[in-house]
């Protein structure tokens, strides 16, 4: 019996320390599985989660791309700012922070303890911009849980030079309007990313273990715009503005055989680094924002499609009634009462009379055509946010008095960049260019991401209706309504414009104002200047005539008084005589126009281009080449030059030719082709001739040519 309870005990002892034995193997398993999850399936989670507790992520904002002038004047800058966030859960006393916030910083106590207070969040910005000075102190304060970041805020050296152009950002240094809303994307760069750790003392340090990630500054913006035209256009215009009392203006130039803006004046305007407190409508490109009814600058449509239909002859004799004419019950009448004029005379004294009863007889099509084909009616696709079309009906939505009052440029509607585009294609031989404003986009190490280049959009007219319009428009300046855009010296073409204002509200035009402007052109050594001067509701005098034609004249002349504004074309812009625009490529060239050059010149042209050249004949004059200006051709190609100097009259005698306001290459070439020679007193452009224009000489006479820089020329025309 002793026996048997001893071999119970025994085997409950076993039992006992296997039990404890499993539980204790399992109590491992448990321990080892747990520490196996935690650590491979949610290690990620935890770790995520402490970093969240201890890590918090800033958005490092790159620094924005300037913005230059085609000289590489800096129009935009960026200047280094301190600004200030905080991390909610690391502020101790919120409303003891908020206080000492609002001290130093100002603003409402109350609004640094809301966002102090947030508690969904580990950055919040407390204010932004702040000067270096301002971070200091706020350093000095040692307040855990605060953090300084540092940034960039945009400068403008000029202040309000071409605002409206270039535009202006927001708090979050996002362009709101201009080229800076434009090319947002592009001068904003790529953001980076800090990562930012509590150290012991709940301090505020950069993780080495957590390196950031580099913002990408962005690309910087090279304009078409030169900074001493832009300040000249917006000097002139406030100053004609001021004198009479306008509501508003804009000035535009353009290089014509490139397309090229050169200047964009708008006033009034604001300034961009406090671009907040002005009403939005400072905001605004006008030039191609707000569509207008034109008046007589428009007449170049109607009198380019008569022209062009071979209607009439500049010489050929309308009457125009004493300067008053009924047409289906609306009066149209001239400033100037006259019986009859010449076609050529109609435009140069801007006669509504004599212009309506030009478009009556022109099929509407015609005209409609001719619009469309100068580009009204479409955008011009200019770099700029904001552009409108305007508005040109088609002749089935025409009225019965459409015919007539659209020829003097009413019943249609055009932006100030249309209008001077239009008037740039007559100034380079018929061929309408696209307008650009930005020249080049460039990458911070200077790498070119993108270059301008000309681009031709249509022939609109051929040569010789070109030729005969710069006639009229050079009449317009010499002695018609344009005698105040007149520049002793220089050879000025330009048209007048006044219009009536026309409010949709009233449905009228009484009462409203006017709209006063003149656009030209100079041609200046090698190259040509375009101007458009638009004068919104001037109060006293309101003619084209007074008060813009005056205003085109100063900057013009103050203009070409400027070193490295008038310069050599950069390259030829000619369509082909096929009329179908070619694309270039590095393995092929448009063959320039060199007809009517010395040999040596058109040589030095050609061969610059990387074009092989063969003369034919002897003489001092290029008459023609071939291939014709304007083909594309592979480089390496041989073009021919046919030389001589023939008369063009017959006999032995010459009717010597108007030179002055020519470029002496001009006249010289001029003077060869009629068999006549030059003796040159100076260089620059002809200012005086002898014998006068006009007079019958024998062949082989000498002319006398004074000849003026273009500058020296201006310095002496300013007051």
């Amino acid at each position: 019996m002793p026996r048997l309870a001893a071999n119970a005990e025994h085997s409950m002892l076993h039992l006992r320390f296997a039990v404890v034995k499993v539980g204790l193997i399992s109590f491992w398993v448990i321990v080892l599985a747990r520490t196996a999850w935690v650590q491979l399936l949610e290690g990620r989670r935890y770790a995520k989660m402490a970093e969240q507790r201890y890590l918090s992520v800033i958005r490092v904002e790159p620094e924005r791309g300037l913005i230059r002038d085609r000289n590489g004047e800096p129009l935009v800058l960026n200047r280094t700012v301190f600004s200030l966030a905080a991390d909610p859960k690391l502020i101790e006393a919120p409303n003891r922070v908020a206080q000492r916030l609002a001290a130093l910083l100002g603003g409402q106590a109350s609004e640094y303890q809301a966002k102090l207070r947030q508690e969904d969040t580990r950055f919040v910005w407390l204010r932004r911009g702040l000067s270096r000075e301002t971070a200091e102190r706020i350093r000095d304060l040692e307040i855990p849980g605060l953090v300084l970041v540092r940034e960039s805020k945009r400068a403008y050296p000029h202040g309000r030079l071409a605002s409206p152009v270039l535009g202006f950002v927001g708090a979050e240094n996002r362009g709101l309007s201009g080229l800076e809303l434009a090319y947002d994307e592009k001068l904003r760069g790529t953001p980076g990313v800090a990562y930012l750790q509590r150290d012991a003392r709940r301090g505020r340090y950069y993780e080495v273990s957590h390196p950031a990630q580099e913002a990408v500054p962005g690309c910087d913006l090279i304009l078409t715009l030169d900074y001493s035209l832009q300040e000249i256009a917006e000097e002139e215009l406030e100053a004609t503005l001021d004198r009479f009392r306008a509501e508003s203006g804009t000035v535009i130039i353009v290089r014509p055989s490139t397309g090229e803006i050169l200047a964009l004046a708008e006033s009034p305007s604001f300034d961009p680094a406090r671009a907040g407190e002005y009403p939005p409508e400072r905001w605004k490109i006008r030039a191609i924002s707000d569509p207008y009814e034109p008046g007589s600058t428009f007449k170049l449509v109607t009198m380019s499609s008569v022209l062009r239909e071979r209607m009439l002859r500049p010489e050929d004799v309308i009457p125009v009634y004493n300067g008053k004419m009924v047409y289906k019950g609306k009066l149209i009448q001239d400033v100037e009462a006259h019986r009859q004029l010449t076609v050529q005379q109609v435009f140069e004294v801007s006669s509504n009379v004599g212009t309506a009863q030009l478009g009556l007889r022109l099929p509407p099509v015609s005209l409609y055509a001719m619009a469309r084909a100068f580009g009204f009616g479409a955008c011009t696709e200019v770099e700029l946010p904001g552009e409108v079309p305007g508005s040109v009906r088609h002749p089935s939505e025409w009225s019965g008095w459409t015919p007539a009052m659209m020829s003097i440029g009413y019943e249609v509607s055009v932006t100030p960049l249309q209008l001077a585009m239009a008037y740039a294609a007559v100034a380079n031989d018929g061929i309408l260019m696209k307008p650009h404003i930005v020249r080049e986009i460039r990458q911070r190490d200077g790498k070119v991401e993108w270059r301008f280049r000309p681009e031709p959009v249509r022939r609109v007219l051929d040569t010789e209706t070109v030729q005969t319009l710069k006639a009229f428009l050079r009449g317009v300046v010499e002695r018609g309504t344009g005698v105040n855009a007149k520049v002793p010296g220089l050879r000025v073409y330009g048209k007048t414009g006044t219009a009536q204002r026309y409010d949709p509200s009233l449905a009228s035009y009484k009462n409203v104002g006017y709209v006063a402007s003149f656009v030209g052109f100079a041609e200046a050594e090698e190259d040509t200047l375009l101007i458009l001067a638009v004068v919104n509701n001037p109060k006293g005098a309101y003619y084209g005539s007074i008060v813009a034609a005056p205003l085109f004249r100063r900057i013009l002349v103050r203009a070409l008084r400027l070193p490295n504004v008038v310069v050599p074309n950069p390259e030829p812009t000619h369509l082909p005589r096929r009329e179908t625009m070619v694309v270039h490529n590095s393995e092929s060239v448009i063959v320039p126009d060199v007809t009517n050059r010395t040999p040596e010149v058109a040589e030095r042209i050609l061969r610059d281009l990387g074009l092989d050249v063969k003369k034919v004949g002897e003489g001092s004059l290029v008459v023609r080449q071939e291939p014709e200006p304007g083909f594309e051709v592979p480089t390496d190609s041989k073009v021919s030059l046919y030389l001589s100097a023939p008369p063009l009259r017959a006999g032995n005698t010459a009717v010597v030719p108007d030179l002055v306001g020519r470029t002496l290459r001009e006249a010289i070439a001029t003077l060869a082709a009629r068999g006549l020679t030059a003796e040159i007193q100076g260089s620059g452009m002809v200012v005086e001739q002898w014998p006068q224009a006009g007079k019958v000489v024998p062949k082989g006479t000498c002319c006398r040519l004074r000849c003026l820089p273009v500058r020296k020329l201006a310095a002496n025309l300013l007051d």
